[in-house]
């Protein structure tokens, strides 16, 4: 009887540490397990208020008027969207930019307006009609393959009367442009009979005054760049494709005109530009002109033309470059919005040569879309560059700002290239002379076109 009563004191003191070995075997249950359990989850989104003029802090909500919070396997299978600010371009139309997974689609929900805006990388924007005598709520949400609708982030935006017109909005790519190109696209800024003629007769003049300089049958090349919308029409707005009588008139004109002239090349860059839009970026999103590699196209295309005569010059290939992508923030747009550096980012592509440049822009240029320190350093005079090619050709290059991204990879595949100051359209006759051009060569953009109704 004392052995049964021994034993059994024996088991009951061996029970806690039998259960304790049974419990560590367990996985942990964590609060966030419960939670989910009782409740389903939750889903937090960000809301960016604004006093009509400028971004203010962000405060979180967990719900959109409407919709409710999005349940934990909703929330795993849709995208994140987070708005970083807003600002007025104009009275009565906000901008608003933020974040969200890559590539997503951006929903806009303002009224009775509804609209989708493709997100650059996951960087996005748009433009929003408000109302100056009242807060206008907007909801954003996010969609991207294979998951759901993202719950909304809202946004309390309202106009004000005061606010200066930046001049500046946004198209369905995120991408922020000044309305001054939109004649341009809609064609509504053609040239008259006068003007063409007047083009023509410059263009004349040019050619034969820059023969009797150089002592050569000169050539001159009118490279034209054509607006970002015109290469991205994706992404044009239903008000824009409106709007459009006859797109891009005014370079279809320039184009004619100039094929009636003797000694003339004209070259619309469009075509090889929306050939080759699958290469990466060629145009910035934030920024007023085109990249680094878009200007390889412009260049490729100037140059294909130049080799037919010389041989030698042919454009060195797209391989011959290494093309990397750095985020950017110092755009003009960016600024010009009034949001200025280090809110509104983008990526942006950037080539360095795999070969020894031999003339120095190339290397100097650096990883940024801000122009002014490149100008500065070459382009505020003339500025001549040689290599030791002496089969290539000699030319005066003419640009407006389109041309100096464009720089680096043309004067790589000319003996001797004498740049003029950006901006300067008066084709320095002196110069030709000197370094004997075989070519006259002028970089525009299509916004800058009328420049050839008065540059001799």
């Amino acid at each position: 009887m004392k052995r049964r009563i021994i034993l059994f004191a024996c088991i009951i003191l061996l029970l806690p540490l039998l259960f304790s070995c049974i419990d560590a075997d367990r996985p942990e249950q964590t609060q966030a397990d419960v939670t989910g359990a009782a409740t389903g989850g939750t889903h937090t989104a960000q809301t960016s208020y604004v006093d009509g003029t400028a971004a203010a802090d962000t405060v979180q909500t967990s719900d959109v008027t409407g919709t409710g919070a999005a349940d934990t396997d909703d929330a795993e299978l849709s995208p994140d969207v987070t708005v970083n600010g807003s600002v007025l371009l104009n009275p009565t139309t906000v901008m608003v930019y933020g974040k969200c997974d890559k590539d997503c689609a951006i929903n806009v929900y303002n009224g009775d307006q509804t609209f989708t805006v493709r997100a650059d990388g996951v960087n996005f924007c748009f433009a929003a009609s408000v109302k100056t005598d009242e807060d206008t709520e907007i909801t954003v949400k996010a969609v991207s393959a294979g998951k759901a609708e993202s719950a909304g982030v809202k946004v309390a935006v309202s106009g004000d009367a005061d606010a200066q017109d930046s001049g500046l909005t946004v198209s369905y790519g995120s991408r922020l442009y000044e309305k001054k190109i939109l004649p341009d696209l809609y064609g509504t800024n053609t040239y008259t009979k006068k003007e063409l003629k007047t083009i023509k007769e410059l263009a004349e003049y040019r050619v034969s005054k820059a023969r009797e300089a150089s002592g050569k049958r000169t050539e001159v090349i009118y490279a034209v760049a054509p607006n970002p919308l015109s290469v991205y029409d994706d992404e044009l707005t239903e008000s824009m494709i409106a709007h459009i009588e006859n797109r891009s008139a005014r370079m279809k004109q320039t184009a004619e005109a100039l094929s009636e002239v003797e000694g003339v090349t004209f070259i619309d860059l469009t075509e090889i530009l929306v050939s080759n839009r699958d290469q990466g970026k060629l145009y910035y999103n934030l920024d007023s002109h085109w990249t680094e590699l878009g200007a390889y196209f412009g260049y490729k295309a100037i140059m294909d033309h130049i080799s037919e005569k010389f041989p030698s010059a042919a454009p060195y290939p797209l391989s011959d470059y290494m093309v990397k992508y750095f985020t950017v923030d110092d755009t003009d747009l960016n600024v010009y919005s009034g949001v200025g550096t280090g809110k509104m980012f983008e990526d942006a592509p950037f080539l360095r040569a795999r070969f020894t440049e031999q003339t120095p822009y190339g290397k100097n240029k650096g990883e940024t879309a801000r122009i002014w320190d490149f100008v500065n350093k070459y382009f505020k005079s003339t500025s001549v560059t040689h290599t030791k090619d002496s089969s290539l050709p000699s030319a005066v290059l003419l640009m407006d700002s389109y041309g100096l991204n464009a720089v680096p990879f043309i004067a790589e595949r000319f003996s001797t290239l004498a740049i003029q100051p950006v901006w300067y359209y008066n084709a320095d006759y002196n110069l030709i002379a000197e370094v004997k051009a075989d070519y006259v060569i002028e970089i525009l953009e299509e916004r800058d076109l009328s420049v050839l109704l008065s540059g001799s």
